[in-house]
């Protein structure tokens, strides 16, 4: 984990000619339980990238936010049963319009859970 305490995971690939791509930044923390939480502000960089008029956390969001769950779940799954328990917080996530596909940001949320816990990203996308 770098000294903010947040963790980053870029996808950025090209698969069959296609582009692929999803930015996900997570934080980690001990916790009585597993957990898993979105910030509100998830998607909030579009303000950054599109100017004040654009908007974020809106019905659009939901997919991406789910997608990233996912994959949060499936890193801490990965983890075993015998792991100490944490709280993942998702701060941020990027996806383009344009290379951003089905499970792009599930893999991408998985890899940065993995790497903030100190696991090497990698493995396969499917």
């Amino acid at each position: 984990m770098d000294a903010s305490g947040e963790t980053t995971f870029r996808l950025r690939r090209q698969t069959a000619g296609r582009g692929r791509f999803a930015e996900v930044t997570v934080r980690v923390e001990a916790a009585r339980q597993n957990g898993v939480v979105v910030s509100d502000r998830a998607f909030a960089w579009r303000l950054d990238a599109y100017g004040p008029d654009a908007v974020f956390g809106g019905a659009f969001d939901a997919e991406p936010a789910r997608e990233a769950v996912d994959g949060l779940w499936a890193a801490l799954r990965a983890r075993g049963e015998a792991a100490p328990s944490v709280l993942v917080s998702v701060a941020r996530i990027v996806e383009s319009y344009a290379d951003t596909g089905p499970g792009d940001i599930r893999f991408a949320a998985e890899q940065a859970v993995l790497r903030a816990l100190g696991r090497e990203p990698g493995g396969q996308q499917g």
